[in-house]
């Protein structure tokens, strides 16, 4: 009742109130429409700088990567190149130590003749004694010719069996490694054969003349020793030796052996593609 009437006298009052409340959440929500995207802009703005900073250092991280990759990449092949050297180093040291061996044991007198059996000298037909006359009852004893001792035949000279035995033991060796057989070679063979003469006054790689078979393009394997067998182990036992043996793409082979009067035997070998 109280109520009613406090109504009835105020109700103008209560609209007034009303409308000035309406007016004001209209008014707040025009200002927040008008004002929250310009706020959220104000706001958002420092996150996209971060952002846009966060970007940039990851793009830096990534190209400091790509560096520290290129440099490690290039630390790698310079390792690699190094390590193959050390190889190459190691190979010739053992080829070297191989020589050195070779060398110790080597002959104190080389002969050089490339002549495989020499000519005996001709001897001077005998012309037979006229008898003396012995005086009656006088036995006269007549001297005894001296018989001069044969000189030693010459063993010196190629060796045909050992020549075809390095060449069987060589295209085994290829076969069982899947690689196919080399064809002898009548150039190559020459050739061959003279380096056995020649490595039995200079035992090197280097020729007497100064030149080598690698000027002419070939490759080449050297050994002296007293069988087939222990020479062709020689040369499977050295790594670049036998990496001659192994090229899958040599076709052609000439060898040599040349056996010296103190029974040594000069092997050698010429590869050609």
């Amino acid at each position: 009742m109280c109520m009613k009437s406090w109504f009835s006298k105020n109700w103008l009052f209560v609209a007034v109130s009303l409308v000035i409340v309406l007016a004001v959440a209209v008014f707040t929500r025009c200002y927040l429409y008008a004002a929250l995207p310009g706020e959220m802009e104000r706001l958002v703005e420092p996150v996209h700088s971060i952002l846009e900073d966060i970007g940039s250092a990851t793009d830096e991280i990534n190209a400091s990567l790509d560096e520290v990759k290129e440099e490690q990449a290039a630390i790698k092949n310079e390792l690699d190149s190094l390590k193959s050297d050390l190889d190459s180093a190691r190979s010739e040291i053992v080829d070297i130590q191989e020589e050195i061996a070779v060398l110790e044991a080597a002959p104190p007198t080389i002969i050089r003749e490339v002549v495989q059996a020499s000519t005996p000298a001709a001897s001077k037909p005998s012309v037979p004694a006229k008898p003396e006359s012995e005086a009656p009852g006088v036995s006269q004893s007549k001297p005894e010719a001296k018989s001069e001792a044969p000189a030693p035949a010459s063993t010196r000279g190629y060796s045909s069996t050992a020549e075809a035995e390095i060449l069987r033991l060589t295209n085994q060796m290829r076969k069982d490694a899947g690689l196919g057989e080399l064809t002898v070679d009548a150039k190559l063979s020459a050739l061959a054969r003279e380096r056995a003469v020649e490595i039995t006054e200079l035992y090197s790689h280097t020729r007497p003349n100064g030149t080598t078979v690698s000027d002419l393009g070939y490759g080449e394997n050297l050994v002296y020793r007293r069988s087939v067998s222990s020479a062709f182990t020689s040369w499977v036992e050295s790594p670049s030796h036998l990496k001659n043996i192994m090229l899958s793409g040599v076709k052609r082979i000439g060898i040599g052996a040349y056996k010296a009067d103190d029974g040594m035997i000069y092997f050698t070998q010429v590869f050609a593609y």
